[in-house]
């Protein structure tokens, strides 16, 4: 759709569906500028070298990086040998003293047994020769329950003599 009425006049875009292009020689070796001088040409060449400095320090890095990473490798494959051997090693002392402990325990217990039939057998005893002794000490310590049942009930009701709701008025 021509938008021009006149035509005398040529058709050119507006400026919009022009797109911005770049023009650009092409460049030989033969034809190199020389490097600029005075403060320019510091800049660059103090650039240049800030580069420089900056790919050598990447490049020794990265040779850092992959020593790490060759020596984490090889430390965890032989710490993986190692912990394979010493799990082996901990699960078989593991299981000797488990079984150690369950001899002891079953020592324990009928030793345990033993001198409780013991102290039961001599308290029936005691029982049977003195029984005034044992229905004293039975009535004492029910007297002594019972008080200190009393005391701690009368504690908790008396406490003090706060009142239960407290007002503050503010001015």
């Amino acid at each position: 759709m021509d938008t021009n009425r006149n035509t005398d006049v040529l058709p050119v875009p507006s400026g919009f569906e022009v797109e911005s292009a770049t023009f650009r020689l092409p460049v030989d070796a033969s034809h190199t500028l020389p490097p600029p001088q005075g403060m320019h040409g510091r800049i660059d060449e103090l650039k240049s070298r800030g580069l420089q400095a900056l790919d050598t320090w990447k490049s020794r890095s990265n040779e850092t990086v992959e020593s790490l990473k060759s020596r984490s490798s090889e430390t965890v494959e032989l710490l993986k040998s190692r912990s394979s051997e010493t799990v082996e090693s901990l699960k078989s002392r593991g299981q000797m003293l488990v079984q150690t402990a369950k001899q002891q325990l079953v020592q324990t217990q009928g030793t345990m047994r033993e001198g409780v039939h013991v102290q039961v057998d001599r308290m029936n005893g005691s029982m049977r020769t003195s029984p005034a002794k044992w229905a004293g000490i039975a009535a004492a310590s029910g007297f002594v329950i019972g008080m200190i049942g009393r005391w701690s009930h009368h504690r908790s009701h008396h406490r003090s003599s706060m009142p239960q709701l407290v007002i503050i008025e503010a001015c």
